[in-house]
């Protein structure tokens, strides 16, 4: 999907026909409406009715990103027959349809594939190419944050793990007990660039607007951090982790926190 392919079509249209029109078709859509309050639901209700592949499932209650997710898997899991998941932002999008051809061709059973990702500026403008680990490692290191994302992945449906839920910063616990989760050399990486990270949405990004309950989601985050050390079965992870919950709270106190 080109620059000039979204300019005339919501983030949430895009989203959905950057996948639909991929030419690998053998896969399901599970989108999540967490009670939107816009016209959402009807656009995702009018592709229904168009592609049996699309399924929707409309929370009861506020769920946020986390929740959301698990919500998703939870229904695939019981109603789907399937092998890997695949996460995308609402207002993210696939760079162009033989991205899952692509995937297809290389998971061999892989647990995890990773894959590099462009960002789209908030002046709609695609100036970088990001998420190209240089080794396994890069997938929890402190210094590649970018990589503690619930997309730009696919991930073999027996790996997959739940997201924390009740907070603004689900990604990076789990992005941490999804790698503990795995087998590092059973873990292979694409240099395609595939996924269109999107931060033309910033200004309602939940991970930008500040509120009551992103600083306590800082807090929230920090202590699932420091719960999952004694999960880990990586050790090795454990120093890691600790250095980057001692960066957490500095950033905390100085009223500088951020999803990190």
């Amino acid at each position: 999907m080109t620059i000039g392919e979204y300019k005339e079509k919501t983030f949430l249209r895009n989203c959905i026909e950057s996948i639909l029109n991929q030419t690998y078709k053998d896969f399901e859509l599970i989108i999540v409406d967490d009670m939107s309050t816009d016209t959402s639901v009807n656009t995702i209700l009018n592709y229904m009715n168009e592609d049996k592949r699309v399924h929707l499932i409309e929370n009861e209650r506020k769920r946020y990103n986390g929740g959301s997710r698990n919500v998703g898997i939870e229904y695939a899991l019981e109603n789907l027959d399937f092998d890997y998941f695949c996460f995308l932002d609402s207002d993210d999008w696939w760079k162009h349809n033989k991205v899952l051809e692509n995937i297809n061709k290389r998971l061999y059973n892989h647990e995890m594939l990773t894959m590099a990702c462009e960002m789209i500026n908030k002046k709609g403008i695609m100036y970088t190419s990001i998420n190209k680990p240089v080794c396994y490692e890069d997938l929890y290191s402190i210094n590649n944050n970018l990589w503690c994302t619930a997309w730009a992945r696919v991930i073999r449906k027996d790996k997959i793990v739940y997201f924390c839920e009740n907070s603004l910063m689900e990604d990076r616990v789990w992005t941490y007990r999804l790698a503990d989760n795995l087998d590092f050399n059973n873990v292979i990486n694409i240099p395609d660039t595939c996924y269109c990270w999107n931060r033309m949405n910033t200004t309602q990004s939940v991970s930008q607007v500040r509120s009551d309950f992103w600083n306590a989601s800082a807090y929230c985050h920090i202590g699932h951090q420091k719960q999952l050390i004694s999960e880990l079965k990586h050790k090795e992870m454990i120093p890691i982790l600790e250095e980057r919950i001692k960066e957490c709270i500095k950033r905390v106190k100085a009223g500088i926190y951020e999803q990190y």
